[in-house]
């Protein structure tokens, strides 16, 4: 386990000059973890990427290695991916979990409705 925290440690340090919102180690350690059928240790490196980060920074790094694992899933198989997320999410506390989706938290909005009722008309109109 040491090994491997170390070799996170020197990932970090590679883009030590880089903010944790713009570093790309923690996801290349991420996806390589889960692709290497790791994945049970990506809390560990979620762990390692966000500690002593402001909970709205956290969220974010949090989107980004979810975002870096789905999208790699076409490569290295969906239940691999999924052998790496399911574990990260476990690994949090409901007020952690990153729940935001732009098209969920649009459905609220008045605006937002409405110019989903405009482009519907429009679509309709134009039929």
């Amino acid at each position: 386990m040491s090994d491997l925290a170390e070799l996170f440690a020197d990932f970090r340090k590679s883009e030590a000059d880089c903010d944790a919102l713009h570093a790309k180690w923690y996801l290349v350690a991420a996806v390589a973890l889960a692709a290497s059928s790791a994945g049970d240790r990506v809390p560990d490196l979620y762990r390692l990427a966000v500690a002593d980060l402001p909970l709205d920074q956290e969220k974010i790094v949090q989107r980004r290695i979810k975002e870096a694992l789905l999208k790699t899933s076409i490569l290295m198989g969906l239940p691999k991916a999924l052998q790496s997320l399911v574990p990260l999410y476990r690994c949090m506390t409901e007020d952690k979990v990153d729940t935001y989706g732009p098209r969920t938290e649009a459905l609220g909005s008045a605006e937002a409705t409405k110019a989903r009722e405009e482009r519907t008309q429009q679509h309709f109109d134009m039929l």
